[in-house]
């Protein structure tokens, strides 16, 4: 053989040798080796155009949302393709931002969306069809959406009802815990702030705090967010309906959350004003989680909330609500200040029993991902987090996949990043029962059958740059050998 071919042969094994490395993809983030040699990371998915939000569906398909207003599905190779489009309003924090599959889609095909428009925030649902998407159907409408702060978590709980989170509307100016100026998120009137729970078609379900609450104090004054003052000071000598959607209130920003599927208890990411980011847990219905009266463990009093709760000064249980983590807006890297990303639970029987059971959280901003430990009773954290990725390229969701991987949506990076074990552990089925998940499916293999990337640890997509790279270096080192020349014209 010329020495050229011995050569280029030698070219293309190189590349895809580089290419089927372990997490070869470019921008990726690092995983934190020395703290997590059995661990994973890759990229699924890239090519995006700010990717908000993203979960799986039923078939193993991939449900794609950018913050523009297109949903796309990805099938598990090649490119994603659009299947539909919502008109959205994107100044500020605004856009599609929130994304939950109904438990029910076998049979009723419905997407629950989390969107801007109009001026205001939108819950509604809309149906897959084999063209695309269907029209929308508004659930719930008119929530403040003048900046940021907007919210946008979406999740349906183990009652099978949707829960959505909203954000205060973002009216304040950067005071200090227990000074704050906008109180929206302790009105009960209005669904800023708070965690709403609505049944599949809009309704309100049987034990909501305030289905039986005839009247609460009306919000006072409002304001715009330009403006001076405070806004929606609630005021007991006047009063007013109460939103019935609310399940809990005092929050700034919870714009992620999941449920504990061990416990049923919701954990929130929370995000700061210019001191603290929370990770805090709701237990049940009717909880203040403190905002705007305190910040982490800052700001007044914890009787603080108690006024702004059915029953007032006598219920006991109204107190304000401790977060279970927190940790500093200002921590390095600082450059961006912090907003905590609310994760999800390693809780796939393929997760080693060192990792099994974790609750993953990021920092968009610091475009950072940790685990915490939950304790015995899962109301609560022990020991302090663990750092898992850096350089996670502005994580905004996380979701766990069929197989039992962790996902998750690098918006700064316009792609999807994956965790895994390196040797997940084997799934029995008394273990896939404890943890209500499926073991993960056979891959085809062996003589006459299919090697799929995803048998090698890898996706199409991300095989490309290390196959690019690899190929570009032998030819570089041929061409100045002279195996190679260049035409002249």
């Amino acid at each position: 053989m010329p020495r050229f071919g011995v050569l280029q042969a030698i070219c293309l094994v190189l590349s895809a040798v580089l290419a089927l490395l372990p997490g070869n993809a470019m921008g990726q983030g690092s995983l934190e080796p020395t703290l997590h040699p059995e661990l994973l990371l890759d990229t699924a998915v890239d090519g995006l155009e700010s990717p908000s939000a993203a979960a799986f569906l039923p078939d193993g398909s991939l449900l794609i949302l950018q913050l523009g207003g297109d949903i796309l599905l990805w099938s598990g190779t090649g490119r994603p393709r659009r299947v539909g489009r919502l008109p959205v309003e994107m100044d500020g924090e605004r856009g599609l931002l929130g994304l939950a599959v109904d438990p029910m889609f076998a049979s009723s095909k419905r997407l629950y969306l989390f969107y801007s428009a109009d001026g205001t925030q939108h819950v509604g649902h809309v149906t897959m069809t084999d063209k695309g998407i269907g029209p929308m159907t508004v659930l719930v409408g008119g929530m403040s959406a003048d900046r940021d702060h907007n919210g946008g978590g979406l999740a349906f709980g183990p009652d099978g009802h949707l829960y959505f989170g909203t954000g205060d509307s973002g009216c304040s100016h950067s005071n200090s815990p227990g000074n704050a100026d906008n109180y929206l998120a302790t009105c009960l009137s209005r669904l800023e702030g708070t965690i709403s729970r609505i049944d599949r078609d809009g309704g309100i379900p049987r034990g909501n705090p305030l289905s039986d609450v005839a009247l609460v104090a009306s919000c006072g004054t409002t304001r715009k967010c330009d403006e001076t003052g405070t806004a929606g000071v609630p005021d007991p000598s006047q009063t007013t309906a109460p939103r019935t959607e609310i399940w809990n209130w005092g929050l700034r920003n919870p714009w992620r959350f999941t449920f504990d599927a061990l416990t049923g208890h919701l954990w929130i990411g929370d995000v700061g004003e210019v001191t603290w980011e929370e990770i805090t847990i709701s237990t049940g219905p009717g909880q203040h989680h403190g905002w705007p009266f305190r910040e982490g463990s800052r700001g007044q009093s914890n009787y603080a909330c108690r006024p702004y709760v059915p029953g007032g000064e006598d219920n006991s249980a109204g107190d304000c609500r401790e977060p279970a983590f927190v940790y500093s807006h200002f921590e390095a890297p600082a450059d961006g200040q912090g907003a905590v990303v609310g994760g999800v639970f390693s809780s796939h029987c393929s997760w080693p029993e060192s990792l099994r059971g974790r609750y993953w959280f990021a920092d968009y901003n610091k475009s950072r991902i940790w685990t915490l430990t939950p304790n015995e009773a899962r109301d609560g954290v022990v020991g302090e987090r663990t750092l898992v990725v850096r350089d996670a390229g502005g994580p905004v969701h996380f979701f766990e996949g069929p197989e039992g991987a962790m996902y998750f949506v690098s918006h700064l990076e316009g792609r999807i990043g994956r965790i895994r074990p390196r040797s997940p552990a084997t799934c029995s089925q008394s273990s896939r029962e404890a943890v209500g998940g499926a073991a993960p499916k056979a891959r085809e293999g062996g003589c006459g059958c299919r090697l799929s990337s995803s048998m090698l640890g890898v996706e199409p997509l991300g095989m490309l740059p290390g196959f690019v790279l690899g190929l570009v270096v032998c030819l570089v080192a041929v061409f100045r050998r002279g195996g190679v020349r260049w035409r002249q014209p």
